[in-house]
């Protein structure tokens, strides 16, 4: 991963598509934090190039990041040469490649020749449809609800990611709050843990964690990543004890006015939650991909066979 580093940071500064999930130190941090096998292949040629972030899991190929990933894509720029080659050698492996999360400007003529298909959407609020002051006027009943919870004893307080004592705590109480719902209880596995604590120390700063504390306890909690001039809200944490107050949808509230005060974009994430889209401007469109062997090599040719020949 290292060796790779000054390929995969240029591809990924002049990849208008990439979010911070595909950045060299996330995905680095990631091959040490996860277990996973990793599997990157990255290819070079004089007109182009390309990184795959893949590893080996449960039997096929994915992406590097676990299940703790929201979005997925690969690195290029150029002739499509050299993705042709580090596809082929995805394909050499024999393995399917089973990717979930590709935003829909994420190099849709690729994903699109290996099948994509809908998955899931992202709900978000963009500044440029909706500013602070329009969104606290479409959710007054939320605005009400906050000022309900300030009166109950609750703050806003925001504290960064190099906090790890609180951030373990928010994903071992994660862990506990869906130990009764069915899989994937993502959290219930300690190294996940520890890769969120690693994550969010790496990112100090572009971590910010918005919470409501009453009487030293932590009524709700939100993990948030910046990400250029979006900020992502990652995860909500509410305590049960509080439900009556709705305390994870209203802290979401909050800090979509702060951010859209802030002069950046919120980004709910993955999944079509009625909290989300009750809030949400605009949704991203989310696929999932499930290309065998046989067609990436497939593709590998075609692309190969439509780059122009050197003069």
């Amino acid at each position: 991963m290292e060796r790779l580093r000054p390929l995969w940071e240029y591809l990924y500064a002049f990849s208008p598509s990439a979010t911070l999930f595909q950045s060299h130190w996330l995905n680095s941090l990631a091959v040490r934090g996860l277990g996973e096998a990793p599997f990157v292949v990255a290819a070079e040629t004089g007109s182009g190039a390309a990184i795959v972030p893949a590893a080996i899991t449960g039997g096929a190929l994915g992406f590097l990041g676990e299940c703790l990933f929201d979005y997925r894509d690969i690195l290029s720029s150029g002739e499509p040469d050299a993705l042709a080659l580090a596809i082929a050698q995805i394909a050499r492996s024999g393995l399917s490649l089973r990717v979930r999360g590709l935003r829909e400007d994420a190099h849709p003529q690729l994903w699109q020749s290996l099948g994509r298909v809908n998955w899931s959407a992202a709900p978000c609020v963009q500044r440029k449809q909706m500013g602070a002051a329009e969104f606290c006027a479409a959710h007054s009943r939320l605005a009400s609800r906050f000022r309900k919870l300030q009166r109950a004893g609750a703050e806003l307080r925001r504290h960064s990611g190099a906090n790890s004592s609180l951030v373990r705590w928010i994903y071992q109480r994660k862990a506990q709050q869906i130990a009764d719902k069915p899989p994937p209880n993502l959290f219930a596995v300690p190294a996940r843990v520890e890769f969120m604590v690693a994550w969010c120390a790496r990112a100090a700063a572009g971590c910010e964690i918005f919470c409501l504390e009453a009487g030293g306890k932590i009524v709700s909690a939100l993990v948030t990543f910046r990400d250029s001039s979006t900020r992502r809200f990652y995860t909500v944490y509410f305590d049960a004890g509080w439900e009556k107050f709705s305390p994870g949808t209203v802290l979401v509230y909050e800090a979509t006015r702060l951010t859209l005060s802030e002069g950046l974009d919120a980004d709910f994430m993955t999944g079509e939650q009625p909290h989300k889209t009750r809030m949400a401007s605009a949704s991203t469109r989310l696929y999932s991909a499930e290309p065998a062997a046989g067609r990436m090599a497939a593709l590998a040719q075609e692309l190969a066979a439509s780059t122009p020949a050197a003069a």
